[in-house]
């Protein structure tokens, strides 16, 4: 029970949360109720007099009176101190007098018997406030309580007074820096943007400038816009010294929501995938109430699972906008984890279709180059993904406006003078030194006003910080040294552990804490969590605790969150980090950054894990601890995040560096080298990663080690395959499958035999690779591996392709798509969406080629995959081509070829020169034709780039037959020809045999054209392949148009035509038209 410790009715903290709930179900229901303040006269006198234990007894003592005096349904709480609350639900402004007075009455009658000691008889004084329309929170309704509660102490104590008692006049009122002070521009830009979301145009708006400038109180402001248009502000913001949890930022928001809904996100948040709710209910546990049941997400690798997760939180925030605009507002991002700011890449990059408003704020002058903020905003602005909103200082104008608003009266020009000058029309620095004014008595009230006395004697600090030093200087010391204590615990900071380490009375720490308020050192967040007003006065008590005490202070902060969580301790392995490193505690700390690091690889918070695990490193460099075993698995673990980061060359000098250890087991020396092997394999040196994969299998027994010999046998055999040497792959391979096969692991034994039927396919052996997929996909039944499944449709999809059983493809590819759908797997299910795009465009459905192409490149531009977009852009050149938009072709080239080089994958650049040479051909530009073909042949003779032959062959007899060297065509024509057969492609043999058809046409041989291009349409029908049939009929219409075989040439031509226009290929149409116009 949430109960004081000395009184025993509710604290402090219950009834702010009460509090909220009276006022939203007041807010609902229109029913009046309200706040009381007692307090004791004169308490002071009783502990002064009879000591602080017969204090605690009177105070227990009033307490019961009003407990027992209280309604059932009336909330009975200790504010603090000798001051007590009271919350009445149901209760108008005439009954909250009634029944203070009924409290009086009780109080002034009732004897404090003394034992040893004099009986006492006390008086309170009451002070009562009534919710009303004007009072907005918790904090407001209570300032009004404690308002009506010093009116009644200036009245004489022993009575009541309500809020229509006071004399404003009496109380210096807190500085009114509530208004929003003329920054129309930026709220106008701000509006503009939002109304673009109710067209589902997502926005991304950055807002950014100095600590204090008001990036803050900008965004709460337009919040009041948002409202009136019946959209959702949600916010959040970091901690500071990256104690944040990884995704805390976002997660926040989904939790601001679900808060804010009660059951009915249940409905909606139900909607998500099982995987992606699976995902979120790690960070959101209230989602399992969505939940028929849990079930594990299927296992992606590492950095796939990321993505998922990002997807998840992508789809929360896409189902929460179809029911209007929202606004995600992420505050302080200057502190901000690189986890989180990856996330937040993930969102900006995918809700250009959504109703949603990104927009973050951050302090420019914490962000140096180098910070992965810095270099996330670069990024999106090369995209033109983001608007900037910079925040300047406050014009002379708006400054006397702000000034004079805060202390409801005209200021002394001189003043305001002095002040702008200090503070360059700083909001923040402007409200400081206002504060400062007051705690040097140069700001006074007199009852009636603020009046300025003395200003001229008054010497403005040199900087901020002095400016700080001064106001602290003048507090109670005990109030200082609480809030020294506090800087050292954060910014933001808990109550309770605040608690745990003053050992001081809650109550009297509550005092403390509400002198503070007072003194605008901190703010109430909720009920239990406090932030100071300002990170610069934090960092400026911080930087006054000496560095003995600080150390002291940060070992004894640290040992009571470990005393607090108890059991629990994995959520604030980082806190724990944090506070044992600056407290020296070498040890403590070494072991909580192993722990910290764990847990942030587990979610993928793979930055935040290597600074960890660096941080351990440096503790180890530095002799503070030694244990060589920890500091290999370090070592290890930091090659195995930066291979998942794809960050090869940093991962090899990890591995590198295990190497020197020679006390290594033979089984991790292999485990290493093999993995040095599969680095280099990655980065393209196929030779190196064959050198490693052979070093790790000597080092092994071949007996004693059997299976491990054969899962370097299997790694060898993919190079050998790569490398076209299919004898010793499809032999290791096979060596593999056998070892596999008497250890009887399922999912080895599916491996291998996919392995194998990638030789097969690679080798042209369609037949061959099809059996050993499907044995692949029987294996992986078994084992219900639902991403081993979605591979094997996708082989088998890929195998049919060639096969020329278009429908079969399709099939497989739809179904592989769909299990990469439900696993989450963004990544391949990309990759499927090109499969298929490629396979519609074969029957001609271009729309939907074009479709999945496009979809394929949101998501992998969304992912920020470079290889993949890469793909996906050499895909929409080859398909543009074919549509006969060049200049668009192109310049899906030049984006590929960018990013080909930028990712150094040879057989890509070969790839896109190709595309690129269709382009060229297409617009007439000949010579850049022949250079680029001849750049992608140098490429693929160099690299032994056999499948890339055919197409590069058969486009340079395209560049003769333009040149009228129709020689020259034949011998690239037939080089492409022989290629095609020893590779058994089918595609490009029925693209040899149009050409060919072509030339012998134009040679006016009709009888060595018609059998070529009958033999042309026959392969392409085989395969489905609508382009190709297309221009098989158009041609062989034309043959039989110069024979002057009329009726034959207009069927040929009708059947040609359907399939163009179906196309939208407008030069064959056209050439048709001219023959027929009946067909236009």
């Amino acid at each position: 029970m949430p109960l004081d410790d000395l009184t025993r009715i509710y604290n402090r903290r219950e009834l702010f949360s009460r509090l909220r709930q009276e006022l939203a179900r007041s807010r609902r229901s229109y029913i009046p109720f309200s706040v009381v303040m007692i307090d004791a006269d004169h308490f002071k006198d009783v502990n002064d007099n009879y000591g602080h234990l017969r204090g605690d007894r009177v105070l227990v003592e009033i307490a019961q009176i009003i407990k027992n005096t209280c309604r059932e349904m009336d909330i009975p709480c200790r504010y603090g101190g000798d001051e007590f609350a009271v919350i009445m639900p149901n209760t108008d402004s005439k009954a909250v007098i009634a029944a203070s007075n009924r409290l009086l009455d009780k109080i002034r009658h009732h004897i404090f018997t003394g034992n040893e000691q004099p009986d006492l008889r006390i008086t309170a004084s009451i002070g009562a406030a009534t919710y009303s329309d004007e009072i907005n929170n918790a904090d407001e309704l209570i300032a009004k309580a404690d308002q009506a509660l010093y009116a009644a102490k200036k009245k004489g104590r022993n009575q009541c007074c309500d809020v229509t008692q006071i004399n404003g006049r009496d109380t210096a009122p807190k500085l009114n820096f509530s208004r929003f002070v003329n920054r129309d521009n930026e709220l106008s830009t701000l509006k503009e943007t939002f109304m673009n979301t109710f067209d589902h145009q997502g926005r991304f708006t950055v807002v950014e400038g100095v600590a204090g400038i008001g990036k803050t109180r900008l965004i709460n402001e337009f919040g009041s816009f948002i409202q009136l248009h019946d959209a959702l502000l949600l916010a959040s913001r970091p901690f500071e010294f990256g104690t944040t949890p990884p995704y805390h930022i976002f997660m926040q928001l989904i939790k601001q929501f679900i808060e804010s809904n009660g059951h009915a996100y249940v409905n909606l948040l139900g909607r998500l995938l099982p995987v992606y709710k699976a995902e979120l209910v790690k960070f959101v546990p209230e989602l399992k109430i969505t939940m028929n049941i849990y079930e594990e997400p299927s296992q992606l690798p590492t950095e796939y699972e990321k993505i998922r997760l990002f997807e998840s939180v992508l789809q929360v925030f896409h189902l929460i906008s179809q029911n209007g605009p929202i606004v995600l507002f992420c505050d302080d991002m200057q502190w901000a984890r690189e986890a989180d700011i990856e996330m937040l890449a993930y969102v900006v990059r995918n809700i250009s279709s959504n109703s949603i408003l990104a927009c973050i704020a951050y302090r420019v002058e914490e962000i140096a180059i180098g910070h992965p903020l810095k270099r996330f905003l670069q990024v999106l602005s090369r995209e033109h993904r983001l608007s900037r909103l910079t925040l300047k200082g406050l014009t002379y104008e708006d400054t006397v406006n702000k000034i004079n608003t805060a202390i409801g009266l005209t200021a002394p020009e001189e003043i305001i003078t002095r002040i702008y000058d200090e503070t360059e029309g700083n909001p923040f620095y402007i409200e400081e030194i206002l504060g400062t004014l007051i705690a040097s008595n140069s700001l006074v009230w007199d009852g009636r006003n603020w009046k300025f006395q003395e200003f001229n004697k008054v010497i403005l600090p040199d900087s901020v910080s002095d400016l700080m030093r001064r106001r602290l200087s003048a507090i109670d010391p005990e109030i200082k040294e609480l809030m020294n204590i506090a800087s050292v615990i954060g910014y933001r900071f808990n109550f309770a552990l605040l608690h745990h380490v003053t050992q001081k009375n809650e109550g009297h720490l509550i005092d403390l804490l509400d002198a503070s308020i007072k003194y605008m050192l901190v703010e109430l967040e909720d009920s239990d969590q406090y932030r100071f007003s300002s990170i610069l006065l934090q960092r400026t008590l911080y930087e006054d605790v000496g560095n003995a005490k600080r150390i002291w202070m940060h070992n004894q902060i640290a040992q009571a969150i470990e005393s607090m969580h108890g059991g629990k301790l994995v959520d604030v392995y980082e806190s724990l980090a944090h506070h044992y490193l600056m407290a020296e505690s070498w040890e403590n700390a070494f072991n909580y950054n192993i722990k910290a690091a764990e847990k942030l690889k587990e979610i993928y918070a793979h930055q935040d894990a290597i600074k960890r695990y660096k941080n351990c490193l440096d503790l180890i460099e530095k002799g503070k601890i030694k244990d060589v075993g920890v500091e290999i698995k370090i070592i290890e673990e930091l090659a195995d995040i930066y291979t998942l980061l794809g960050d090869h060359i940093t991962a090899l000098k990890y591995y590198h560096d295990l190497r020197k250890y020679n006390d290594l087991p033979i089984e991790h020396k292999v485990k290493i080298t093999r993995q040095l092997g599969l680095l280099c394999q990655r980065m393209g040196d196929l030779k190196k990663a064959l050198d490693y994969y052979n070093k790790a299998k000597e080092m092994l027994n071949p007996v004693e080690h059997a299976v491990e010999v054969a899962k370097c046998d299997q790694a060898a055999a993919w190079i050998y395959m790569k490398l076209g040497n299919y004898n010793d792959a499809f032999k290791l391979a096979s060596q593999a499958l056998a070892v596999f096969q008497q250890s009887e692991n399922e999912s080895e034994i599916a491996d291998a035999l996919n392995t194998i039927g990638t030789i097969h396919f690679e080798k042209g052996a369609w037949t061959n690779a099809k059996e050993f997929f499907m044995r692949s996909y029987e294996h992986r039944k078994n084992v219900n591996d639902p991403r081993g499944l979605s591979n094997s449709f996708n082989n088998l999809g890929n195998v049919f392709h060639q096969l020329a059983e278009t429908d079969k493809a399709i099939d497989y590819h739809k179904r592989s798509l769909e299990i990469r759908k439900n696993t989450g797997d963004r990544v391949y299910y990309a990759n499927s969406l090109n499969d298929l795009a490629l396979l519609y465009a074969i029957t001609g459905d271009w729309d939907k080629c074009l479709e999945m192409h496009n979809d394929a490149l949101n998501i992998a531009q969304s992912l920020n995959i470079p290889d993949m977009v890469e793909l996906c852009c050499s895909n929409l050149s080859f398909m543009m081509a074919k549509m006969e938009k060049y200049e668009e072709a192109l310049a899906f080239s030049e984006k590929a070829m960018t990013l080909a080089r930028l990712i150094q994958a040879i057989n890509r650049q070969a790839s896109v020169l190709n595309n690129t040479a269709i382009a060229y051909l297409g617009l007439g530009r000949i010579e850049e034709a022949e250079k680029v073909l001849e750049e992608a042949g140098k490429m693929i003779a160099e690299y032994e780039l056999m499948g890339l032959k055919p197409e590069n062959d058969r486009l340079r007899a395209e560049v003769e037959i333009k040149k009228g060297n129709i020689d020259k065509a034949i011998v690239w024509l037939q080089d492409s020809h022989q290629t095609a057969e020893k590779l058994n492609s089918k595609e490009e043999i029925t693209l040899c045999c149009l050409v060919m058809g072509r030339i012998e046409l134009d040679r006016k041989n009709f009888d060595s054209a018609e059998k070529v291009l009958e033999e042309c349409l026959e392969k392409a029908e085989s395969m489905k392949n609508a382009y190709v049939i297309a221009l098989a009929l158009f041609y062989l219409g034309m043959l039989h148009k110069q024979k002057g075989n009329e009726q034959k040439m207009k069927d040929l031509f009708a059947r040609a035509y359907e399939k163009f226009s179906k196309m939208e290929i407008q030069s064959y149409m056209e050439e048709i038209q001219k023959v027929m116009p009946e067909l236009k």
